[in-house]
């Protein structure tokens, strides 16, 4: 297992190094690069990677500006602070799109992936980037519109268009839908990101997302972080450091 980490933070890298190293117990060998500059030309001679993990934005750029002229890329994970490129990290060869700050628990559900799709696919590196591309083109792009619940009296389907704030308790999720009721979704909140539609919901921090249309108030908390109030939800919810500026950027579209 030979492995290309593109990231040009170090806590950032070394928390991915021992992350992986964790997930394969130290069976893997990596190269790690922090600059678009670097990872095209190394990418160009000798692109005998098993899996990239990469950030998106770069000392000196955007990483698509790579992957989009390099002919053949190995599956990529992104794990960045900004979730503004989702499709476009699903059409140069994303698998899987982790924003920060995560969890060892959601890089491992990445990589659970990528062993998943190199298993189904143990063909020759041609068909298996063929075939990765097929299988993502058709299920990363149909953002859900609806959650079955399950309650007492039954299954209750709550359209996503409803929700306004999305709370992670380990391995479930709590639901606050516009009219302020809670519903309990029996997945953790890290698996919703390639269900729901970034152009509305944002993952504020590692516990909550919210929806655009259903934001109260934003107000400054401290130097590099804002506190939010959401419509039918009591609390006040705030970004976390990674994500503020971002966070600006996708208010302001």
């Amino acid at each position: 297992m030979h492995i290309l980490i593109l990231e040009d933070e170090i806590p950032a890298f070394k928390k991915i190094l021992q992350y992986v190293s964790d997930f394969y117990e130290g069976n893997f060998t990596y190269e790690h690069l922090k600059t678009i500059s670097d990872a095209s030309t190394t990418l160009s001679k000798n692109n005998n990677y098993d899996l990239i993990i990469s950030d998106i934005e770069l000392l000196d750029g955007n990483v698509f500006s790579v992957f989009e002229t390099i002919a053949k890329t190995p599956p990529i994970i992104f794990c960045t602070a900004y979730n503004k490129y989702l499709i476009k990290a699903f059409q140069v060869n994303g698998i899987s799109y982790v924003l920060k700050p995560y969890s060892q628990e959601e890089l491992n559900n990445a990589l659970s992936k990528y062993q998943e799709l190199v298993h189904y696919v143990a063909i020759s590196n041609e068909k298996l980037y063929y075939n990765l591309q097929q299988i993502i083109s058709k299920s990363s792009f149909n953002f859900k519109k609806r959650f079955a619940i399950k309650k007492h009296s039954g299954i209750k389907l709550l359209e996503v268009k409803d929700i306004s704030v999305i709370e992670g308790y380990g391995d479930f999720t709590k639901i606050i839908d516009i009219k302020g009721e809670v519903n309990i979704l029996s997945k953790s909140i890290g698996t919703l990101i390639n269900d729901l539609d970034p152009q509305y919901f944002f993952r504020v921090n590692r516990s909550y997302f919210i929806n655009i249309n259903y934001i109260e108030a934003i107000k400054p908390y401290s130097k590099n972080r804002l506190v939010v109030k959401m419509k039918s939800y009591s609390g006040l919810i705030k970004t976390s450091t990674a994500v503020t500026k971002e966070f600006r950027k996708w208010i302001d579209k």
